[in-house]
């Protein structure tokens, strides 16, 4: 069984909160006879999900932004990324794989869109209780086994959270599945260090972050903080603006997560490939930092070249 907790279900392996087990132990044991059994599903340890910490900022901060956008500057980049309008997505089924505060998560639903918000972190419950729209759903789940049927979604979009799930590629697999053929998958993925002194810098602070991401909840804060002011005065005494509190934000993003992956778009493209997918799009190409790629699920029968008349599953079976 799972739990459904202030709106939202909460779909993950060991996900009976420990509060909620002890309040209706008893009516638990109604449904599950075994108390071993229902034991087995109660968290076996504290949540020190990092990006509830991050998500619980930008409720601090509450100017209304996302990464220094607001909600409709991130519709219009969704609608630049996906190649879609406000008319063409009413009526469709669009997933927002790792939601976050859900800020864009409402505004397609209030623009017609069936939505489905899901994150692992506790931002969920704040973002249900915020946002109310008859089109808007959101669920705590994993996304390394999303909690949805195969060809669910006309439209899936993932800004910034598959690289930080174990495996990249194994979780993009997963997530693949649950698009619709015809559909779109869109994915927004940290890019490999492409200069000397940027890859210092991530082999810095990712070494940092191994250490940072495995202390208590309060050393975190502290660290981070000490962090994001380190890097905001050294901006003042370079004449560069920034705001703390995006910077703050950005801090958390760095050196908290327990995985951070980086990939290049041809790395991803075979993954599309091999889900059955289109040529991928490169649309968010210009940002040091990282891409974003799309393509609809349709796979290509024939191609020309060498390969032409060879069976897909051999052309897949040669890719890897």
């Amino acid at each position: 069984i799972f739990p459904l907790i202030m709106g939202v279900p909460i779909i993950i392996e060991n996900s009976i909160p420990k509060e909620f087990y002890n309040t209706y132990k008893v009516d638990l044991l109604k449904i599950i006879e075994n108390p071993a059994t229902l034991e087995k599903q109660v968290e076996q340890a504290p949540n020190t999900y990092s990006f509830s910490l991050e998500w619980g900022k930008f409720e601090e901060n509450n100017d209304g932004k996302t990464w220094g956008m607001t909600p409709e500057d991130r519709v219009l980049q969704f609608y630049l990324e996906t190649n879609t309008t406000e008319d063409s997505i009413k009526g469709l089924r669009i997933l927002d794989a790792g939601c976050g505060n859900g800020l864009l998560t409402m505004e397609l639903a209030k623009r017609g869109a069936i939505v489905v918000g899901i994150d692992f972190s506790k931002s969920v419950w704040s973002a249900s209780c915020k946002l109310k729209h008859p089109n808007l759903l959101f669920v705590r789940g994993d996304l390394q086994k999303p909690p949805f049927s195969t060809e669910t979604f006309d439209i899936i979009i993932s800004n910034g959270v598959l690289h930080h799930t174990q495996n990249t590629g194994n979780t993009f697999v997963e997530v693949s599945k649950l698009v619709k053929q015809g559909g779109k998958f869109y994915v927004w993925l940290y890019r490999r260090p492409f200069t000397i002194y940027f890859g210092l810098f991530m082999r810095i602070t990712d070494g940092m972050r191994l250490i940072i991401s495995n202390l208590p909840t309060f050393l975190q804060k502290i660290l981070v903080t000490c962090y994001a002011k380190f890097f905001y005065y050294l901006k003042v005494l370079r004449n560069r603006k920034m705001e703390y509190n995006q910077l703050i934000i950005d801090s958390y993003d760095i050196l908290t997560p327990r995985f951070k992956h980086y990939h290049n778009p041809i790395e991803v493209a075979e993954w599309y490939f091999s889900s059955g997918f289109a040529p991928p799009t490169l649309s968010h190409w210009d940002n040091p930092y990282g891409f974003g790629i799309m393509a609809i699920k349709n796979r290509m029968s024939e191609t020309p070249g060498l390969n032409f008349k060879i069976p897909v599953e051999k052309k897949q079976n040669g890719l890897r």
